[in-house]
């Protein structure tokens, strides 16, 4: 029964051998085919790590930037409410002097406000100067 089965089997062997010799283009197709399979398979698992990786890091650089846009504009609105509020202090002392806060004194004092929102004391200085008044600058 071995010797009858063994000779089945070399008999399939050899028409097989035959038909990959006559359709050899078939049988490379095939074999590369079964290559790539277990090759993409193994790097399936790689590529969704690597777009997970990707989608967190998109989604960490997305947040970082939302939160420097709300600090800008948190500084912007601040430096609006230390120039309204500084505006105010200097027109009201110039009113309690019964004297009109002209253009270019006005210019000046916007321009050294946008130059120096970062520095009270500073501004604080420079309008005592500017105005000839005591005015305090909350930072």
């Amino acid at each position: 029964m071995t010797k009858k089965l063994f000779l089945s089997f070399s008999f399939f062997i050899k028409k097989a051998w035959i038909w990959v010799k006559t359709n050899w283009k078939i049988s490379i197709a095939i074999v590369t085919a079964i290559v790539l399979f277990f090759i993409s398979r193994s790097r399936e698992t790689d590529l969704l790590k690597i777009i997970s990786h990707l989608k967190e890091s998109h989604n960490i650089e997305t947040n970082k930037l939302n939160d420097i846009h709300k600090k800008q504009l948190d500084d912007i609105e601040k430096a609006n409410i230390l120039l309204s509020d500084t505006m105010k202090q200097v027109e009201e002392k110039y009113a309690e002097k019964k004297e009109k806060l002209d253009k270019e004194t006005k210019k000046k004092i916007e321009k050294l406000l946008s130059e120096n929102k970062d520095d009270p004391g500073y501004i604080a200085r420079e309008l005592s100067e500017i105005t000839g008044f005591k005015i305090y600058v909350k930072s």
